[in-house]
């Protein structure tokens, strides 16, 4: 029923954000939740009509999920730094696939 339904936490846009939020399970409202709580994701992406990629999307969840495990102190350095990470490794990774690209086309 309606009444069971939580609000969410703030008004809900037609972007991208409001969107993942609409169609997510509880632990990734959660996370979402978390992002928009702590201005990670600010009030206007989530309220207006901008749109996002579904991986940075994902990325950012799975950032919050891991957040809101280890509750950092700040919420915002924590996330930047772990984007960062993330970022860093699919760097690494696309360096390592061109390198090959390359040596198997040199053979």
């Amino acid at each position: 029923s309606d009444a069971d339904c939580a609000a969410p936490p703030i008004k809900l846009g037609c972007g991208s954000w409001a969107a993942a939020y609409r169609r997510a399970p509880p632990d990734r409202q959660a996370a979402l939740h978390y992002l928009f709580k702590h201005q990670i994701v600010t009030k206007k992406e989530v309220e207006g009509e901008r749109r996002v990629g579904e991986g940075h999307i994902e990325e950012c969840i799975k950032i919050a999920l891991l957040m809101l495990r280890e509750e950092p102190a700040d919420p915002q350095d924590f996330f930047q730094q772990e984007l960062f990470n993330l970022w860093s490794q699919k760097a690494a990774l696309q360096e390592v696939l061109e390198e090959r690209l390359a040596a198997s086309l040199r053979a």
